[in-house]
């Protein structure tokens, strides 16, 4: 009996408000001890007993109240509050929970253990009586503006979990010895023990592998006798029954009746292994040699059943699959054993149609934001290269909503050894043409069943055909049952950013210009319903530099990399003419006279990185170096050869007027700004006990116009823990009396440990300063409220 009723909610007020330069978070959470309405799922909820569960504590009223005021949650960030409060299922039978709210993707309710959001009925959690599931939450601030209200309603949602079948399986009779070469019968009984009928496949294993299979239908409580057999070799062999996530195992010893017989075996097993796998002659050949030429061949990664019309090649590396394994047939067999079971449509009428579809969008392209001091994104590309985005990882509720019954051409069920089970594979079917009836072949695709009963639908594509049939093929990223659907009615409708609408499985859209993209995905199934789904790309350039001369005292010059990035913070390396290697947007290092090719290495943080070669001119001593982009005489207007005449008669009279050494060619270059300057007064404050830090007083100065300062906390072992950002475009220069960054929850300040303060301001034009505060300690709580500064 199907026990899923209407679900029960439970409506949270809660609100988010932005108070600069920090994030206050409180609300209502609902009755920390008072279940749902009479005759629902019972759920309670209550803090999570940790210390981020003092967050929340029992207002007036009897509800739970969660507060982040004090000390708030910095802006301008992306702030992680684990284990918050728990979910507690106080019902006598499963309850699935989940949580919505009406809020936009700046807030995120997720499952602490899994850190799978708990946002929708097809990602709800499924408690056991008495399980607790704990709750944390993600708050991105990066776009948020003083007043915003992120959020106001969380609602709890609980259901009654739907009935599930609960198979079981016991061997009843296997011999304990059996003389080799003798028959081995193992009798089993399978039986359902949950509250729902529903399939199952039930695997019969030697060492390890499978070597037949038997697929059950059962009613609740309904049992069934199965027996399998396999012949005794000349080992000892441990058989096990199998069946979801039931199993039992026993060991057969075998007698042996002398060493001969085996050696004869093992070579026949051999040539009739030839034959088997169709490789022709160089197998023949070896047919006489028996375990010589298993030993010297490498099993192949293909295995065929030829009157299923069934290919499967597997992928992955072979040697190491391959070393040490004992799954293959002691036969000599060089193939993957596979089993290939032919399935009625009738077999499907277990499949829940009730299920909805599920978007997925996955992409080989480039990488992630994991670990990247940025806003999130699903997918780094680079700008005028495509982006390859495809909808196969997404799910189909049933085979009904792919396609009718009568469009289905073929069902198999396809059992491989466990250890190639979710193994990614091509496979290879034969569809015979009456089955396709009025279809055109290329239209055809193959389906994949998911473990969780949905049907992912494998790009396809014909490979061979005949008058009397064609034969698919598709990559599958594991083995279960699949099917042909001929063809399906599922559509996959995509939306670029700039409206676009396009149509397919995969796309491969290209961006122009950085920044972020998102791209929406619409599922479509064949019963009208949809799943859409959105994923987002950072489209990222690829940083580009030039270099000046910005100072010269003797042979020592300063250079500087003037870097044009959008996306990410950039690391420059400068590799001179004597393998010397110097890291920084600005360098000095010591240069002879004459010409130096230096060569500029400049790689952002999500991978995008350049090369570059630069060529340094260095005159005489008393002459400015310069670069070959005459630098000097575009800033002037004039002909570079002019410039240099002017130069050397300058220089060779103010010599002999003067008798100076060393001549000022920098009074005649145009002025160089050499970016901002940081400068910084005081000793910071490190309060420990009020989750603050405080610089009582910066500047930065000396620039044009100011972009960014970023203020950085990083422990000893050079860990970013806080970052705080402050937009200053427009400005020339920013002093603060007393700058406060916020200790986020979840971040301990430790006395005993030691932290830098790492400042880094930016200018319009690209060029930056940094200041490091390091050897900075906690408060003592002595009183005295002095920090050491290194």
């Amino acid at each position: 009996m199907n026990l899923r009723t209407a679900p029960t909610i439970l409506t949270v007020a809660v609100v988010f408000v932005l108070l600069v330069p920090t994030v206050a978070i409180f609300g209502t959470m609902g009755s920390p001890t008072d279940g749902l309405f009479d005759g629902e799922p019972s759920v309670e909820m209550q803090a999570h007993d940790g210390p981020n569960g003092e967050y929340v504590a029992a207002a007036e009223d009897g509800q739970l109240e969660i507060d982040f005021s004090d000390p708030g949650l910095n802006s301008e960030a992306f702030t992680g509050v684990e284990r918050v409060f728990d979910l507690i299922n106080t019902d006598t039978t499963n309850v699935t929970v989940w949580v919505t709210h009406d809020g936009d993707d700046q807030v995120t309710l997720y499952e602490d253990a899994t850190g799978a959001p708990l946002e929708s009925e097809d990602s709800g959690v499924v408690l056991s009586p008495g399980e607790t599931v704990t709750v944390s939450i993600d708050v991105d601030s990066t776009d948020a503006v003083a007043g915003d209200q992120l959020l106001s309603t969380v609602t709890l949602h609980a259901n009654y979990d739907a009935a599930v079948p609960d198979f079981g399986v016991e061997i009843d009779d296997i011999p304990e010895s059996v003389s080799e070469g003798e028959t081995v019968t193992a009798e089993t009984t399978v039986t359902n023990d949950g509250e729902a009928g529903g399939e199952t496949t039930v695997e019969f294993l030697v060492d390890g592998e499978v070597v037949d299979s038997r697929t059950l239908s059962l009613e609740p409580g309904e049992s069934q006798a199965v027996e399998f057999e396999y012949t005794a070799g000349g080992d000892d062999a441990t058989v096990s029954i199998r069946t979801g996530d039931s199993s039992i195992e026993r060991t057969v010893s075998v007698v042996t009746s002398g060493g001969g017989s085996g050696g004869g075996g093992g070579g026949s097993g051999g040539g009739t292994d030839a034959s088997e796998t169709g490789d022709g002659e160089e197998e023949t050949e070896g047919e006489g040699e028996g375990e010589d030429t298993q030993e010297d061949t490498a099993p192949e990664e293909t295995a065929t059943d030829e009157d299923a019309g069934v290919e499967v090649e597997f992928e992955g590396d072979e040697t190491e699959e391959t070393e040490g394994d004992t799954s293959e047939d002691d036969s000599g067999d060089d193939q993957p054993s596979m089993t290939v079971r032919e399935m009625d449509a009738s077999e499907l009428d277990s499949e829940d149609t009730d299920r909805p579809p599920q978007a997925v969008i996955n992409s080989e392209t480039g990488g992630t934001s994991e670990g990247a001091d940025a806003e999130a994104f699903d997918t780094m590309t680079l700008v005028d290269e495509p982006t390859e985005l495809s909808s196969e990882r997404s799910t189909i509720g049933s085979a009904e909503a792919v396609t009718s019954r009568d469009r289905i051409s073929r069902i198999v069920d396809i059992q491989v050894p466990s250890d190639r089970a979710n193994r990614p594979g091509t496979v290879r079917m034969r569809v015979d043409r009456d089955r396709l009836g009025d279809v055109d072949g290329e239209s055809t695709m193959i389906g994949h069943r998911t473990e969780d009963g949905g049907w992912e639908l494998l790009e396809t594509r014909v490979v061979d055909q005949t008058e009397e049939s064609i034969v698919v093929e598709a990559r599958t990223p594991g083995f279960s049952p699949f099917a042909v659907f001929s063809p399906p009615s599922v559509t996959y409708e995509w939306t670029l950013p700039n409206g676009t609408v396009l149509e397919g499985q995969r796309i491969d859209p290209t961006f122009e210009e950085p920044g972020f993209y998102d791209v929406q995905l619409t599922v479509t199934d064949a019963l009208g319903r949809q799943s859409t789904t959105t994923h987002r790309i950072l489209a990222n350039d690829v940083p580009e530099a030039t270099v000046e001369v910005v100072d010269r005292e003797g042979d020592e010059v300063t250079l500087a990399a003037n870097v044009t990035d959008e996306f990410g913070e950039t690391e420059v390396t400068w590799t001179f003419p004597d393998g010397t290697e110097k890291t920084g947007e600005e360098i000095t290092h010591t240069l002879e006279e004459g010409e130096h090719e230096i060569s500029l290495h400049v790689v952002d943080e999500y991978g995008a990185e350049s090369e570059s070669e630069h060529t340094v001119a260095v005159g005489p001593p008393g002459a400015a170096a310069r670069m070959e982009t005459d630098a000097v005489a575009d800033a002037l207007g004039m002909d570079l050869g002019v410039i240099v005449q002017l130069g050397l008669l300058s220089t060779i009279g103010l010599a002999l007027a003067v008798g100076y050494r060393r001549f000022p060619w920098g009074m005649f270059a145009p002025n160089r700004r050499r970016g901002p300057e940081i400068t910084v007064d005081g000793s910071p404050d490190v309060d420990a006990d009020a989750g603050r830090i405080t610089l009582e007083e910066f500047a930065v100065e000396n620039a044009t116009e100011l972009d960014t300062v970023r203020i950085e906390i990083t422990d000893d072992s050079d860990r970013n823990l806080i970052r705080k950002r402050l937009d200053l475009s427009g400005m020339t220069s920013y002093t603060t009396s007393r700058e406060t960054v916020t200790v986020p929850p979840g971040i301990d300040i430790d006395p005993e440990e030691s932290y830098t303060i790492r400042i880094k301001a930016t200018d319009a034009g690209g060029h930056s300063a940094e200041r490091d505060l390091s050897g900075i300690a906690a408060d003592a709580d002595d009183g005295s409220g002095a920090n050491s500064v290194e």
